[in-house]
């Protein structure tokens, strides 16, 4: 099928659905969060975030896990992998009210760090998304800071360091991540230039240093942004926004020390503007128009051509070469919404968009040197990065259209219902495959409230989402993407393998299967709320989630035939359990197939990945006490791309080796990286008398599911960790965090000081967070622990 043709059978979805319709459209925020949670400013402010969404995201959804710990100033500047409820944090989307600010490199992020202070309201969904949102597991909608009615502003600094922060433990293993210490300033200002126009603006410092499991960079970790939201009224009925949002930061490179630098420090300049044009008459057709820019230069500053990475620790070395990369990565989207006039008696409210959006990046001083892979502190492998000097350039258009009606069958009884077609293209320039996918994907939910007092209602839904098109796995076929030959540390003179993605020049090497089928995921949730009052809901939901069609790169020069097999007993097991005593098959490559690898990016058949889950959630919303409690209990379980246990390896939807490397497929199917089996996470705002404040987040969560690896030496291709049973089999201990912050506001004239108290991990938990996973008396030995507290003190002028 054309693109052409595609794109006309898109627009035929939209035209026959107005042609039914018969109301007034409603605003993209008009559908109420089943799964997720919206938080307003005067709760974010009053919270321990360490003006940080990721911290939120972390530490209040009890559905979310994060790769790293974000509170109390910990990775300022720095990015994080979010993810849940089986939705792969590389399909994570972060959006500013309308555009997209996601990374479409795949690697989870947005492309500013999103810190909290410039936004009004921050929205998370995390299951049957709206119907202009397309993604499979999380969306967070920041919401610009709005110009106020009359002139306001606000000043804050807080800092930490010294005797404020906790130390590493003598008696235990480092902390995987410790503050040394923190400072932050902050000032916002708002109000109107005239009856008509006006302005919110602010920009915010903030600068820490940190160490990673006690060793510390020579690196400071900076953030510097300002932002600005301009709002015009241009009559009653019209409406027009512009918001401006620049960053700057300056963080330790995230791969220093497999690269034996210190003084590595990654630097990153973002920009994002964007403009929204309201149409909102008292008859007629009402449209919200919007459009937007958004880009990241990202540069590296390390001089060292060489690496020495540990497998077992560090993960794949194609992953970690991947992040040497530097990159100027662009988005530009705009669209339409529409609605048709609507009755006061009428049943319907329906929408109607189009949205384009296009992404691109560059990728220039690609790493070209040496890495020493090492396999449990002994090395194996030797990488020869023979990349080309040529430019990389990636791109993917969206094209999406929408229509949704939501339907009042009766006064007890609502029917919301939508279909969304989407038309994907993406390249790598000079590449010999396109990619080129058309999906329609509908969604239908019903809420049926069957008791008035206290007032009850069950809620049911089904909804089919695909994944969004990362511009990494645009990687195959790309003539100026890395390329490695491979050698036995024992034998560095003989190939022993050629490993992509790019083509080294051979367009056979390196590609894209011309019929690649676009992942997707089907979601079912069925659930009951109750409320007794407008300030609470309580609701018990169920969800189901299955996806299919999953990509995977194949080495079709070398499959499973091209090498002999092992038969290896397993004897040891934790607590040497002969029950679990079991036969490992480890694959030797035969030297015949050495240097004859191809790779093909392809649907290769593997079973769909799925998560049944269970969430239950209490919100209390009132102007003394907010509270929003959730707890989960949840399985998900599908095949990582790589062996081990961190997100660049336990994940269904990144690049691996699970079909290029027969030993990486052993037990593969397990537990995923965001599947923590049980988690509670408890958020709190109380305002008590004396203008005092107290704010606090509690959360438990489940240890991180791992595997016990089998190291194998004396192969023809050097040795390979070979899992034992699957993820999950067993976990890292469980993650208890209690972060607080006390408020105290005083009257000064006319202005409010408020004086700030903030304690992070205040019980200071040292559970394990990792542990030595390989096969020996050390096995389960802990390796890292939890970052230990932290103290900040700070002040807030309001004015």
């Amino acid at each position: 099928m054309s693109y052409v043709l595609r794109a006309a059978l898109a627009a035929l979805v939209v035209v026959i659905c107005c042609k039914h319709a018969r109301a007034q459209s409603s605003s993209a925020d008009r559908a109420q969060s089943v799964l997720g949670a919206v938080f307003d400013d005067d709760v974010l402010r009053d919270l321990p975030l360490g003006d940080n969404v990721y911290s939120l995201l972390e530490t209040t959804q009890a559905e979310v896990i994060s790769d790293r710990f974000n509170s109390g100033g910990l990775n300022a500047g720095g990015p994080s992998r979010l993810g849940g409820f089986l939705g792969s944090w590389s399909q994570t989307q972060f959006r500013i009210g309308d555009l997209n600010v996601s990374d479409p490199n795949g690697t989870g992020e947005a492309l500013l760090f999103p810190e909290v202070m410039p936004w009004q309201r921050v929205r998370i969904d995390t299951g049957l998304m709206p119907a202009y949102l397309n993604t499979p597991g999380l969306a967070v909608t920041l919401q610009p800071r709005s110009p106020s009615a009359a002139w306001t502003g606000m000043a804050a600094g807080s800092g930490s360091g010294g005797s404020l922060v906790a130390g590493a433990p003598d008696d235990q293993p480092p902390p995987i991540a410790r503050l040394d210490d923190y400072a932050r300033g902050a000032a916002v200002i708002s109000g109107p230039f005239t009856s008509r126009l006006g302005v919110a603006a602010g920009g915010a410092w903030a600068g820490s240093r940190q160490l990673s499991r006690e060793l510390e960079p020579s690196t400071r970790s900076a953030l510097a942004s300002g932002f600005a939201h301009v709002a015009l009224a241009a009559s009653p009925e019209r409406e027009w926004h512009t918001f401006g949002w620049i960053q700057h930061a300056k963080r330790p490179f995230q791969e220093w020390l497999v690269f034996h630098d210190p003084v590595a420090a990654t630097r990153e300049t973002s920009v994002h503007v964007q403009s929204t044009w309201d149409e909102r008459p008292t008859s007629g057709w009402r449209w919200h128009a919007f459009g937007g820019f958004t880009q990241r230069a990202r540069a590296h500053e390390f001089g060292i051509p060489a690496a020495v990475l540990d497998r077992i620790s560090d993960g794949s070395v194609p992953a970690v070469i991947d992040e040497a990369a530097e990159r100027t990565t662009r988005r530009l989207a705009g669209g339409v919404r529409l609605g048709p006039p609507s009755a006061a008696s009428s049943r319907h409210q329906a929408e109607f968009g189009v949205e384009v959006d296009s992404a691109s990046t560059s990728a220039r001083d690609q790493f070209a040197g040496t890495v020493y892979e090492l396999i449990d502190n002994v090395r194996e492998r030797i990488w020869n990065y023979d990349t080309p000097s040529l430019e990389s350039h990636r791109h993917a258009v969206t094209t999406s259209a929408y229509a949704a009606d939501t339907v009042r069958v009766s006064p007890a009884l609502t029917v919301d219902v939508s279909l969304r077609a989407e038309m994907v293209h993406g390249a790598a320039e000079g590449a010999a495959t396109n990619i080129d996918w058309f999906n329609v994907l509908p969604t239908a939910r019903v809420r049926w409230q069957f008791a008035e007092r206290p007032s009850a209602g069950l809620v049911a839904g089904y909804a089919r989402s695909a994944n969004a098109l990362t511009l990494n796995w645009l990687a195959y076929g790309d003539p100026a993407a890395p390329v490695a030959r491979v050698a036995a540390a024992a034998r560095p003179g003989v190939l022993v393998a050629r490993v992509g993605p790019g083509t080294n020049g051979n367009p056979s090497f390196s590609g894209i299967d011309e019929d690649l089928r676009r992942p997707y995921t089907d979601e079912f949730v069925a659930g009951i709320e109750s409320g007794r009052r407008e300030s609470m809901r309580l609701a018990l939901t169920g969800i189901a989630r299955r996806e299919g069609n999953l990509l995977g790169v194949v080495n079709t020069g070398v499959p499973a035939a091209g090498y002999g097999t092992i038969d290896l007993d397993d004897e040891y097991i934790f607590l040497r359990n002969p029950e679990d005593d079991r036969t490992l098959t480890v694959y030797n490559r035969l030297p015949a197939t050495f240097g004859r690898d191809t790779y093909l990016l392809t649907n290769p058949d593997l079973d769909a990945t799925h998560t049944p889950a269970l969430k239950l959630t209490a919100e209390h919303a009132t102007e003394r006490l907010f509270i929003l409690f959730g707890a989960t209990a949840y399985l998900s379980e599908g095949s990582g791309g790589n062996r081990g246990y961190g997100p660049r390896e336990n994940d269904q939807d990144v690049p691996g080796e699970l079909l290029t490397n027969p030993n990486a497929a052993t037990y593969s199917r397990g537990r995923l990286f965001t599947d923590r089996g049980f988690t509670i996470k408890w958020t709190t705002r109380y305002r008590m008398p004396y203008d005092i404040t107290l704010g606090a987040i509690a959360r438990y969560q489940d240890g991180q599911p791992f595997s016990r690896l089998v190291i194998v030496r004396d192969l023809n291709q050097g040795a390979e960790a070979v899992q034992a049973y699957p993820n999950g089999g067993t976990r890292f201990t469980f993650t208890g965090t209690l972060d607080l912050r006390l408020q105290k506001a005083f009257r000064i004239g006319a202005a409010r000081l408020d004086a700030l108290f903030d304690a992070y991990n205040l019980l200071t938990r040292s559970n394990e967070v990792e542990e030595y996973v390989v096969t020996g008396p050390a096995f389960r030995t802990p390796t890292a622990i939890q970052p230990p507290h932290s103290l900040h003190l700070g002040l807030r002028v309001n004015f």
